[in-house]
């Protein structure tokens, strides 16, 4: 079975290359003052589980949060939805209860023309 070791060496440098010369020499052994390490080891199956289970994992969130977002922008008959964000707006318009279609609309043209002129008089 594979291990993946990961040794993390932590001190005190100018640079760069210096701290890489300081972790070279004390893993050779060659020095080992103001130097500290930890070392990690999990088998290669267990870090290819967490590398892209997490991975995934985080892929599943955003996609489920995208979801849940894009299901508030669902269309009904009689609203409008600005899509920035602002409250849907719905009308509900009640069935006009008229007995004949012909004369209401006559009545109704009748009553919007008599507005109209009293709006141009006034």
């Amino acid at each position: 079975m594979k291990y993946k070791t990961i040794i993390e060496i932590v001190c005190d440098a100018a640079d760069r290359d210096e701290a890489s010369n300081i972790a070279g020499e004390y893993l050779r052994g060659l020095g080992d003052t103001g130097i500290s390490m930890r070392c990690k080891t999990v088998s290669m199956r267990t870090s290819q589980v967490v590398k892209y289970g997490s991975s995934l994992i985080g892929i599943l969130l955003f996609l489920s949060a995208l979801s849940l977002n894009s299901g508030q922008n669902v269309k009904e008959k009689g609203c409008i939805s600005s899509g920035t964000g602002m409250p849907t707006v719905c009308t509900v318009i009640p069935e006009l209860k008229t007995i004949q279609g012909d004369t209401f609309k006559k009545e109704w043209k009748e009553k919007k023309d008599r507005a109209i002129l009293e709006y141009i008089k006034n």
